[in-house]
């Protein structure tokens, strides 16, 4: 009786092992991913490249993301989130921090972490935005997405504004297109800048924008 007691309490020990070396798998699995898509290319890179470079065999891939797409779209998440918690953006703790802080110090917080999301996935997005040029289903996949940032940066305005008085819709425009990872990409990518000038330029410029 004691041996089946002490087995009954040990299993979830176990599964809960076996949960956790699942997830770091699925992590190492997207790591790999972002890693080839942005050195590759998106259409260059194979699912039984990433399984390499993630360590795995290809049917492990599988098990997670269906296909190459979902590796995608899951390696985006993931960027722009930081980790894999199911939490969408708008519902992050930096997101609701920035929206709910005093007017003056919006500019400051949403440059910090619009900083910090575009070092995470400037570059992956850059990929995926070149792999949509020739695909119909990621280039609807890419405009849902901006649908969804958009919101986000409305949601932003409306904060603002409840504080100013200032157009909700000129104010989501400014969020929006200075928050443009395409900017972003353009100023540290092209132009050499660092991430700390983007972000003290994206600061500044808001500063500009929304308290004068």
């Amino acid at each position: 009786m004691n041996r089946v007691n002490v087995d009954v309490k040990r299993r979830p020990y176990r599964s809960a092992a076996r949960a956790l070396q699942a997830r770091q798998t699925r992590r190492r699995i997207l790591a790999a991913a972002t890693r080839l898509f942005v050195k590759r290319g998106y259409v260059a890179t194979s699912v039984a490249g990433i399984a390499a470079e993630a360590g795995v065999v290809s049917r492990t891939v599988y098990l997670d993301f269906p296909n190459k797409r979902a590796l995608l779209e899951e390696a985006i998440g993931f960027a722009l989130g930081g980790d894999d918690a199911p939490v969408a953006l708008r519902d992050r703790d930096w997101f609701r921090q920035t929206v709910e802080a005093p007017v003056a110090e919006i500019p400051t917080l949403f440059a910090k972490f619009t900083a910090a999301l575009h070092v995470r996935s400037a570059a992956l997005l850059e990929a995926a935005e070149a792999a949509a040029s020739a695909d119909p289903e990621l280039a609807e996949r890419r405009d849902r997405a901006r649908k969804h940032r958009r919101a986000n940066m409305r949601r932003v305005a409306t904060a603002v504004a409840a504080q100013t008085g200032a157009d909700v819709d000129y104010l989501t425009d400014v969020f929006y297109s200075l928050e443009s990872p395409a900017v972003y990409a353009q100023f540290v990518f092209q132009c050499g800048w660092s991430p700390q000038r983007y972000e003290r330029w994206l600061r500044e410029t808001l500063e500009a924008a929304i308290l004068k």
